[in-house]
């Protein structure tokens, strides 16, 4: 988890200075990249639908269970929901970033149910724990 540790003052500001992205978020954008996310196919998916439905729901039970674990080992609130925020962000990207290798149809619909069900989740476990 040192990854999502914050950046000193020196570092973040040699990052600036550089211009360059934090190492380990290049290879994840450079992925991106390469998955051929086409929006000739959108008419062959729908914005709603069983596998929508499936996006929202997995990505609302990763990111309250990611939370309620994180909360249950002692961690505060928001980094808490930060860290389940990460964890629920690398799962869906790697999900679309796996179908786009030939596993499946990757699609930016399909990341953005996933943002949905993130904000959901984050929302329902936010107005859930009163600090316990």
């Amino acid at each position: 988890m040192a990854m999502l540790a914050p950046q000193s003052g020196a570092a973040q500001s040699g990052a600036a200075q550089s211009g360059a992205a934090p190492p380990a978020r290049t290879p994840v954008a450079l992925a991106l990249l390469r998955v051929p996310l086409d929006s000739s196919r959108a008419p062959g998916d729908p914005w709603l639908g069983r596998d929508k439905a499936k996006h929202f729901g997995a990505a609302v039970v990763v990111q309250s269970m990611g939370y309620a674990l994180m909360r249950r080992h002692g961690a505060a609130r928001a980094p808490a929901q930060w860290r389940a925020a990460a964890l629920t962000t690398a799962l869906g990207v790697g999900k679309e970033l796996w179908d786009g290798q030939g596993h499946g149809d990757a699609s930016w619909r399909d990341v953005t149910w996933d943002g949905i069900g993130l904000v959901v989740g984050a929302t329902l476990v936010h107005s859930l724990d009163r600090g316990h």
